[in-house]
């Protein structure tokens, strides 16, 4: 095995729950309220639940081989060369997603909080910071994650505390306007971002201490991440309004900043702005990581640190480069998005799961 680091299920949890938040607490109330309208907590809620349902097949796929991670299944089962070509696919799609997701730290604070700074100084020091962090393994940014963990759920029951006596219940009714067509076409938006996504932590997977304690602190990860957003969600709906959860770019930055309790307790926006650079941080770091592991298990290297340093300078021209603005983002992640996400994250790894049962059971037809 390339990394010679384990870590602890409960730290695999919290690097599953920071996964999750990531980029999500930021866009996801906006994302789903366009098509669920009032009802995008009951379709963030049922996505949840699909969620679970994929993390339960990822945890059948590593109970099969547990040593394993996605790139050497892939070859396990699809043989060198079809299993090599997956692979890539599979870190192709990582590879789009890290873009992404640097680029909107770049959009955010180049819009939100500093202006006139070029979105170039955002990216440099926090591509560092990423390439320091894989450099040091995967242990360090686990007990990192661990360490901040009780510090990112204070500040999250701080804004939802905060922000509650806002709420307004004629916001979010009637329930179930638009009827099951409302949630059904919202769902799949959090099903594809960030539930499927989750497939790159089956790179970090076989390095988690007992198989037992990954499988539960998968499930538990995404459940307390999944209702987290959901929470983040309802609240969106009920303070801001359908329209206004849309019409914003980031509307829970947007419910940070309407806090205000006895004209004191006000403008506490960096609450969110530190919820979401600390478990996007983690999400990036966490591409990368699977990124050049996967490469070097590909071409059989010992060891994939040297990749490091140059992924780590190819990523920048790419991050400004996926996408012009944040506008082009929005309009091209909406639908088809959905169903790439989808396909690398469900459909892929659910062929591979058919495909390994299938070899096994001829193999067994075979002996006999």
């Amino acid at each position: 095995m390339l990394e010679k680091g384990n870590i602890a299920g409960r730290q695999f949890m919290v690097l599953v729950v920071f996964y999750i938040l990531g980029s999500a607490i930021l866009f996801i109330p906006g994302k789903l309220t366009v098509p669920g309208k009032q009802d995008s907590w009951i379709a963030a809620l049922v996505a949840t639940g699909i969620g679970l349902l994929i993390v339960s097949l990822y945890n059948v796929i590593m109970r099969r081989n547990p040593t394993m991670t996605i790139v050497e299944y892939s070859e396990h089962v699809l043989g060198k060369w079809f299993g090599k070509i997956v692979a890539l696919i599979f870190l192709s799609f990582f590879y789009i997603l890290i873009g992404l997701d640097v680029r909107d730290i770049g959009d955010f604070l180049s819009t939100q909080v500093m202006p006139e700074t070029p979105i170039q100084a955002f990216f440099i020091p926090f591509l560092c910071v990423v390439i320091f962090g894989a450099r040091y393994g995967l242990e360090v940014y686990a007990r990192f994650a661990e360490l901040f963990f009780p510090v990112i759920l204070l500040l999250y029951f701080i804004l939802v505390i905060s922000i509650s006596p806002q709420i307004k219940l004629e916001n979010i009714q009637p329930v179930f306007e638009h009827g099951i067509k409302g949630i059904a076409t919202a769902a799949p938006v959090m099903i594809g971002f960030p539930m499927s996504e989750l497939v790159a932590l089956l790179m970090i997977y076989p390095y988690v201490n007992q198989q037992i304690m990954a499988a539960k602190g998968f499930l538990i990860g995404t459940l307390i991440g999944g209702m987290m957003l959901t929470l983040i969600t309802f609240i969106s709906i009920g303070v801001l309004g359908p329209f206004g959860t849309v019409s914003t770019s980031y509307p829970s930055y947007l419910l940070a900043q309407k806090i205000n309790i006895g004209d004191f307790f006000q403008r506490v926006e960096a609450i969110i702005a530190v919820i979401w650079f600390f478990t996007l941080f983690t999400r990036v770091i966490i591409f990368f990581y699977a990124i050049v592991l996967g490469l070097a298990q590909i071409m059989k290297l010992k060891d994939y640190r040297p990749l490091i340093i140059p992924i780590g300078l190819i990523l920048l021209p790419f991050a400004q480069t996926v996408s012009p603005n944040f506008i082009h983002i929005i309009q091209t992640t909406k639908y088809e998005w959905v169903m790439y996400q989808i396909t690398c994250g469900v459909i892929f790894p659910l062929l591979l799961l058919g495909g390994d049962t299938l070899r096994k059971y001829l193999g067994h037809m075979y002996r006999k």
